[in-house]
């Protein structure tokens, strides 16, 4: 069968002949206007729909005055980065002319730090006089771009891509400066509260300029506060009712860069929990002083969850707050009569139950 395709393809070039088996394939003229040096060198090539294309321009003899990239008749593009590069487009050819000049001056690209990169890249380029040469600051991850100087330390703003008139040597050097991070945290990294004031702890590190200047808030994601002035610590009121609730955050630095948005969830529970209390499973007396209690508790569907329970005699003494369980065995006090027992439930939010209860006559033992 593998031999049989091999034939088939044989005779398939054969007969329709070689462009057959590279229909992606187009010509690729590269032109000087002027003297000087590309890659690929002036003449013609072939080149592949899809693949990557570079056109280089040698600016170490020649001065540089620009590409002009006609893209079969159906679009055509100028630049003045000597290294050029995009995509082979499904078009009938590509025809690319460098333009030099014998005259010119020397254009200078640098970065300050390893924050990013420039195009044209680091180094330094002969360019023909009288062009506006774009130079564009390209921040890696984590980084903003801040400002451009010159050689001898001018600043000269923020603008990006930056423009250099050639009628003069000079150097434009990028500046960038960490992206602005936080962090938000509410009541302390606690996971419930039983009511909307809250209290966030906030952290911002980095931005460009003088770094980071503004805070914002949004219960949502799609409404937010205006910008306000940076605190380690602000009061917040969540949303009304139980739940969940999600408090983002997001900060702005002096060149009005943004962070990312970060939060924090936290459980609210304004609800008290409700329950029950059964002494030995509701019998009227009972001759053993030990006694099982039938509990239930509960907190609702929204609520944090029952957690702790305590007792008590006489409704002013009370037990130290124990885990929340059931059945639980119980001693009763005494004497002999009525005793009553009374309960009452936490959640983890910190809200208490009513309080709840239960009694049993405790009767001597006849033997």
């Amino acid at each position: 069968m593998k031999r049989l395709l091999v034939q088939v393809l044989g005779v398939l070039v054969l007969l329709l002949g070689p462009a057959a088996m590279a229909v992606d394939a187009i010509s690729l003229t590269v032109i000087h206007s002027g003297t000087g040096d590309t890659n690929p060198p002036a003449g013609t090539t072939s080149v592949t729909v899809g693949d990557p294309l570079e056109l280089i321009a040698d600016t170490s003899a020649a001065y540089f005055g620009g590409w002009h990239i006609d893209f079969g008749g159906v679009t055509e593009a100028d630049s003045l980065i000597p290294d050029w590069t995009g995509t082979v487009p499904s078009v009938d050819y590509i025809d690319a002319t460098a333009s030099f000049s014998t005259s010119g001056v020397l254009v200078y690209t640098d970065i300050s730090g390893e924050g990013g990169w420039v195009s044209p890249a680091v180094g330094g380029y002969k360019y023909a006089n009288d062009l506006n040469v774009p130079i564009t600051a390209l921040p890696n991850a984590g980084y903003v771009f801040d400002h451009w100087e010159d050689a001898i330390g001018n600043k000269l703003g923020s603008a990006n891509p930056i423009y250099f008139n050639t009628n003069a040597t000079g150097m434009r050097i990028a500046f960038f400066s960490p992206t602005v991070t936080g962090s938000i945290v509410i009541n302390n990294n606690s996971s419930t509260t039983k009511t909307a004031a809250a209290t966030l702890g906030l952290t911002w590190t980095g931005g460009a300029g003088t770094g980071a200047t503004r805070m914002r808030f949004s219960d949502d994601g799609s409404h937010w506060t205006a910008w306000e002035a940076l605190k380690a610590t602000r009061a917040y009121t969540l949303p009304a009712g139980d739940g969940y609730k999600t408090v983002r955050v997001q900060y702005l630095d002096q060149k009005n860069n943004r962070s990312a948005v970060y939060s924090d969830f936290i459980r609210l529970d304004g609800t008290a929990p409700m329950g029950s209390i059964l002494i030995a499973g509701g019998a009227a007396t009972t001759v053993d002083h030990v006694v099982s209690l039938g509990l239930t508790f509960n907190d609702g569907a929204s609520g944090s969850g029952v957690n702790l329970m305590r007792f008590s005699d006489d409704g002013a003494h009370w037990t130290g707050w124990l885990p929340a369980e059931t059945p639980y065995t119980y001693l009763l006090p005494g004497p002999n009569g009525y005793n009553t027992v009374r309960v009452q439930y936490r959640d983890r939010a910190g809200n208490y139950s009513p309080v709840y209860s239960d009694y049993i006559k405790l009767v001597p033992a006849y033997k």
